[in-house]
């Protein structure tokens, strides 16, 4: 199975400085993976996937600058860049309604590798800022989250799928009244091994 479509860090309970402003932007992201599903009853699913997660997060923090006269004297952007790789095992429960098959489930996922840039722009009186460097956001390795989505059958072997992601835990490792959570968004396509003889799979990345 793979798939791909938008994601990143959800900020939530943040309030910025005054003269400050600070906007997160949804990035790129990709999942693949295997799974394995079986039926509890006739319409019933109970699935278990091993899957790949690359995703990106980009957070842009301005502020204006004033001297004693309240005039503007600068504008700084610092945006960061965050790439982050992780293995997820999502646990899913599907019912299927003929072609299509809605799902729920959580998942705990690992972060197994983490890099980043910051990168400064603007001017600030009369020198211009404009700088990168090799860092990244400071968080939890690990998440819990939750899982909704909607399979659509296209053939017997292939099924496509949305899928919505969002992580429970706060990923921050400080603390403070703001929380940091995982997202991602992705429409996927999964393929059946196995067909012959066993009921259709309906669990997807």
């Amino acid at each position: 199975m793979a798939s791909g479509g938008i994601g990143g860090i959800a900020t939530t309970n943040y309030t910025p400085p005054e003269y400050a402003t600070v906007k997160d932007y949804a990035q790129v992201s990709c999942s693949g993976g295997l799974f394995y599903s079986f039926y509890l009853g006739e319409k019933s699913i109970l699935g278990v996937e091993i899957v790949y997660n690359y995703m990106q997060n980009k957070r842009a923090y301005t502020i204006e600058y004033f001297n004693t006269a309240d005039k503007l004297i600068g504008v700084v952007t610092n945006t960061g860049y965050d790439y982050m790789s992780y293995v997820t095992l999502p646990i899913l429960y599907s019912y299927k309604l003929k072609r299509w098959t809605p799902y729920i489930g959580f998942y705990g996922s690992y972060q197994f590798w983490h890099d980043g840039r910051l990168v400064q722009s603007g001017y600030y009186e009369n020198e211009i800022k404009d700088h990168t460097w090799h860092a990244w956001s400071s968080m939890k390795d690990y998440d819990i989250g939750a899982i909704a989505g909607v399979m659509f059958e296209i053939s017997d072997r292939f099924m496509g799928s949305l899928r919505l992601k969002y992580g429970l835990l706060d990923l921050k490792e400080y603390e403070s009244s703001s929380q940091k959570h995982l997202y991602q968004i992705t429409l996927g396509i999964k393929y059946n091994v196995l067909v012959k003889g066993v009921p259709k799979s309906t669990t997807d990345e």
